[in-house]
């Protein structure tokens, strides 16, 4: 999730960007306790109903969002966000709802495809040892796409790009939510 700061926020985003950003991880999903409880017993699969976009934070994760609200509530009025870009992940979302829940702000939360962090497909559900069992090949050929991927932009630079880009002229149809 990306925080912004700026009078005109949606506007200004689309010609400027934003004077500031704060990126904030999600809070611990379901998924992460099931993540760590399947490696954890050898598990091909990871004991979940949802598929990874739309599994919901763990009371940790929540407690984290509300931790997140305070120190947003206890800014100044002139550092506090006046928008925020989520990734249209359940987990993302809703660590930045209930975050400026607990702040008391009524900054809108815009979900952009953009920040999408993965899309496992046929691996969704399964740990390295299921998706190994299962899809040998196919595991293969993609890491072999990630590791060309991860040479061509990583860290700082990576991240500059995406960040350069929120908001800026994206297609209606790659955000969901806001303006």
């Amino acid at each position: 999730m990306v925080l912004a700061r700026r009078e005109s926020f949606v506007l200004d985003m689309q010609r400027l960007g934003p004077a500031s950003l704060v990126l904030v991880r999600h809070g611990e999903s379901i998924g992460n306790l099931a993540d760590r409880a399947a490696r954890e017993a050898g598990a091909a699969r990871l004991d979940l109903q949802d598929r990874d976009a739309d599994v919901p934070l763990s009371d940790t994760g929540r407690e984290q969002a509300d931790a997140l609200g305070r120190h947003l509530r206890e800014l100044g009025a002139t550092a506090r966000p006046t928008g925020v870009v989520s990734s249209p992940y359940r987990r993302s979302a809703d660590t930045a709802e209930l975050a400026l829940a607990t702040a008391g702000l009524a900054t809108p939360v815009m979900r952009d495809e953009r920040l999408r962090e993965r899309e496992l497909g046929l691996f969704d559900g399964l740990t390295g040892t299921g998706i190994r069992d299962e899809f040998g090949d196919e595991r293969r050929r993609v890491r072999r796409c990630q590791g060309r991927h991860r040479r061509r932009a990583h860290g700082p630079k990576r991240s500059g790009r995406g960040c350069g880009s929120l908001g800026r002229g994206a297609p209606p149809d790659r955000r969901q939510g806001g303006q």
